[in-house]
């Protein structure tokens, strides 16, 4: 995925948990689901979910 318009989460704290959605702070999980959700995707919490799926 381009990061082409991620710059903008940038400098944002990070906070190991962070609740996807909540721009004030990221981790990792939370940065990736919220920059694919804004191209139409919704990706699970954790892999361990997509495994019983």
């Amino acid at each position: 995925m381009h990061y082409q318009g991620r710059q903008k989460y940038f400098g944002q704290p990070y906070s190991y948990g962070a609740s996807i959605g909540d721009l004030s702070k990221l981790d990792c999980s939370s940065f990736t689901a919220q920059a694919f959700k804004e191209k139409g995707i919704t990706l699970l919490r954790i892999n361990s979910k997509a495994f019983l799926l």
